[in-house]
């Protein structure tokens, strides 16, 4: 009997499987399995890396029942006609349509919770809702990903899911070979600059960030704040464009549209920022730790998990502006030494703990688990 080697990797974007689980299909396919990616159409080939690239586009935000049962039945004949091992879906609405269409297949599937999202963040009757569906679906899951241990117990205390079927990953997991810093000695007689790095939303913390810096710059006026990354229109908590320029207009603000390689914007600050409400765990943090920038962030799920507190960085309350210019003021009076080795440090913590190894290792074992449990 020939043995099934089809691994389906489903996201909302081919940006996410890019970024997120390239190194990880690569690592799978080198070990034999065949890997199919499911995601919206872009200029991205997958084909490249022997891949089979399967073009879904779908109702990202919609919450129109007859569109969102339309595009179920979509996906649910995509994984139909693969006919996987496993199916690893990833966001939300993917979550739901991929376990669902799973179940009535007889497909074993894993999703991955990889943060609660702004419908968490701002609870409502729909965050409720998506509770419930939660509950229904992921029943039929053999096991669930989660990147931190709070959004684990969020699901098993409310008991969404059993506590055994929960899986914790370290994150998307980092080539920290790729993501390595220079340790060249930053003459201090230049500006210092903080970065933000992500996607101009509310929720990232980014207007604490600009309303921190206007405390700062008062008392440290040899700073620059950059903020790099790329508004989201379809996202509720988007950061309007043009709110962004009047808040911005100072020149110790400079803004810089999404980069495909962030590693010279990392290179260059002193400092990297990230006052976000709530992540799954920050792939941006990772990258400036593993790059042996000292991090400021705020202290909730997702986000601390990233860092010791006066080691590698700091943690400030989130939704704070005057906490989070406290924590930069704090950063600026450290000499060079101690911000070199708050980076060091950093690095260490994401070696030890969020190398991507780690990652190929867990998805392999459960890969395993589930061939000899069919």
């Amino acid at each position: 009997m020939k043995i099934n080697k089809k691994l389906c990797f489903i996201a909302n974007s081919s940006w996410y499987i890019q970024n997120f689980r390239l190194n990880l299909c690569k690592y799978l396919k080198n070990n034999g399995y065949e890997i199919y990616i499911i995601c919206p159409s872009s200029n991205f080939d997958f084909s490249i890396y022997g891949f089979r690239q399967i073009t879904f586009d779908f109702n990202r935000n919609s919450v129109n029942p007859f569109l969102g049962f339309y595009d179920f039945l979509r996906l649910y004949y995509k994984i139909s006609s693969i006919n996987p091992l496993l199916v690893f879906p990833s966001t939300i609405k993917i979550n739901f349509f991929s376990c669902l269409s799973c179940f009535l297949l007889g497909i074993r599937v894993i999703p991955n919770v990889s943060g609660l999202g702004y419908l968490f963040i701002n609870e409502s009757s729909l965050t409720r809702l998506v509770n419930i569906v939660y509950k229904f679906t992921f029943r039929y899951t053999s096991h669930v990903f989660f990147q931190n241990i709070d959004d684990i117990d969020f699901f098993t205390s409310r008991q969404i899911i059993p506590y055994h079927k929960a899986v914790l990953l370290p994150g998307s997991g980092l080539d920290t070979s790729y993501f390595k810093p220079s340790f060249f000695k930053r003459n201090r007689n230049y500006k210092f600059t903080f970065l933000f790095l992500g996607r101009f939303l509310f929720d990232k913390g980014l207007q604490e960030y600009i309303n921190a810096a206007k405390i700062v710059i008062k008392l440290y006026p040899r700073t620059d704040f950059i903020m790099l990354g790329s508004h989201d229109e379809s996202n509720p908590a988007n950061y309007p464009c043009h709110l962004l320029k009047s808040q911005t207009s100072d020149k110790f603000f400079k803004v810089i549209n999404h980069q495909h390689d962030v590693r010279p914007f990392i290179e260059g600050c002193d400092c990297f920022v990230l006052p976000s409400y709530r992540e799954g765990l920050s792939r941006a943090l990772l990258e400036a730790s593993s790059m042996a920038k000292p991090v400021i962030t705020s202290d909730v799920p997702g986000c601390r998990d990233v860092v010791v507190d006066g080691e590698t960085g700091l943690l400030c309350e989130a939704r704070n502006h005057a906490s989070l210019a406290d924590a930069m003021c704090k950063i600026l009076a450290m000499d060079s030494d101690e911000i070199e080795n708050f980076g060091k440090k950093g690095r260490r913590f994401v070696k030890k703990n969020f190398e991507e190894a780690k990652l190929f290792g867990i998805y392999a074992n459960l890969i395993s688990f589930n061939q000899k449990n069919k």
